[in-house]
């Protein structure tokens, strides 16, 4: 299982922290980051394969991380070109050419995930099923930015973005591709939608790719984790707050 985070955008509501550095390479008080503590958390756990960061924004400095990590000869990054253009899904995009495993999962970089997010994923792997499986949670207090997610009776994912109204769950930031078939379909409907004109702009992202795999009679599986073993960093009070608890050692839990 090949573990892909993307990373590759500018970050710019965190300025002027992310202003030569990736979102994911800025300090949470305690001198780690971000990145530092998902390759760790991510490494020390069994079957989940290598780590390839999609990076664009500061890429360099990547680089350097991986250079001075002691997990480095299980890490590689790649570079999204167009960046500065284009969403995540572009990045993916660019990575899984890279990349020929027929398993991965692919994960924001802006998010600080716990243990029971890890241990999710350990069971998802480890079992028989396949498929492709969104880790989401119910939440009640969802923000303009936290990616909604409808889910059928069965499990199944009706609808994620942004604009959605009804929603009982919020999108975790992490998908798993598991199996031949799956990955196959998966890779070829996303080459569908590269060829696509929109797909380099903003709006092409991971969720709106979700939709279009929805749309073609693709089941994508809810998984729930806990809404508090999961963190998206996005502007500075969220960093803040985020520094406070592990600064303080009152985390309700194992980031």
């Amino acid at each position: 299982m090949k573990t892909i985070i993307l990373s590759a955008g500018k970050g710019e509501r965190l300025l002027p922290l992310t202003k030569e550095r990736p979102k994911i390479l800025v300090e949470l008080g305690d001198g780690t980051t971000l990145l530092s503590r998902q390759c760790k958390s991510l490494l020390e756990r069994k079957n989940l394969g290598d780590i390839v960061i999609g990076g664009g924004h500061c890429a360099g400095r990547i680089d350097e991380f991986r250079e001075e990590s002691p997990y480095q000869e299980r890490m590689s990054v790649v570079y999204n070109p167009f960046y500065g253009i284009s969403g995540p899904l572009v990045t993916l995009w660019v990575v899984l050419n890279k990349v020929s495993d027929s398993d991965f999962m692919f994960m924001n970089g802006d998010t600080i995930f716990g243990s029971q997010v890890y241990d999710t994923i350990q069971t998802i792997i480890d079992g028989d099923r396949e498929g492709i499986f969104l880790l989401c949670s119910r939440h009640e207090d969802k923000g303009d930015d936290d990616v909604k997610v409808l889910v059928n009776d069965n499990g199944s994912i009706k609808k994620a973005g942004k604009q959605i109204e009804g929603a009982d769950h919020v999108s975790a930031g992490i998908t798993l591709v598991k199996g031949a078939s799956v990955s196959k379909l998966f890779r070829q409907i996303l080459e569908e939608v590269a060829r696509t004109k929109d797909f380099l702009k903003y709006n092409k992202t991971w969720h709106s790719f979700l939709n279009d795999l929805i749309d073609r009679d693709v089941t994508v599986h809810s998984v729930e984790v806990e809404k508090k073993e999961w963190v998206e960093i996005d502007i500075h009070y969220e960093l803040t707050a985020l520094q406070d608890l592990i600064r303080n050692k009152v985390i309700h839990t194992n980031f």
